[in-house]
């Protein structure tokens, strides 16, 4: 007779993180805020932006689980052209990057600059359960396009700054 409280060895047993959303606008500071809290709470970061970057300046070979099931040269293409990566390979790249930072030890977890719209979101829920808190920052937009567009980063510029902004907008709107 088995001990019923114990669960069987072949199944596996999910743990779902403690997740933070830190949403808005680029050039806000989310990256900057998000860095300094989890240092000093213990939660581990992950900027989608910065992690985005990584895999396009990676020089070792991706595999498709890293790329969110889409072909490496197909991820890398829409990185280098700037464009926004389709909400469930960005939610798939998420819980990938989640699930690895998991086996690291860590299960507290602070994410800035995602979810961009609400599939991902969906998504994100469905996968990991919702995040125990969402942390919203603004400023003028005028401050916004000055520390996106002084931080240099990449090919950060005017241009890039007015679609991000846009899309930050239209995605974001409260009906």
């Amino acid at each position: 007779m088995t001990d019923a409280s114990q669960e069987p060895a072949t199944q596996v047993n999910k743990q779902f993180p403690q997740v933070i959303f830190a949403l808005g606008p680029p050039g806000v500071g989310k990256g900057t805020i998000c860095k300094r809290l989890a240092q000093n709470f213990g939660w581990y970061h992950l900027s989608v932006g910065d992690y985005l970057r990584e895999l396009d300046n990676s020089t070792a070979a991706l595999s498709k689980a890293q790329c969110g099931n889409m072909p490496p040269e197909d991820l890398l293409s829409h990185l280098k052209a700037n464009k926004l990566v389709p909400g469930k390979t960005i939610a798939d790249i998420v819980e990938y990057k989640v699930r690895s930072v998991q086996e690291q030890g860590f299960n507290k977890i602070l994410i800035d600059g995602y979810p961009r719209e609400k599939e991902s979101a969906k998504l994100f829920d469905q996968t990991f359960g919702r995040p125990i808190k969402i942390v919203r920052f603004g400023c003028v937009k005028a401050t916004a396009k000055a520390r996106f567009t002084d931080r240099k980063r990449g090919t950060d510029n005017d241009e890039i700054f007015e679609r991000r902004y846009a899309e930050f907008v239209e995605n974001n709107r409260i009906i």
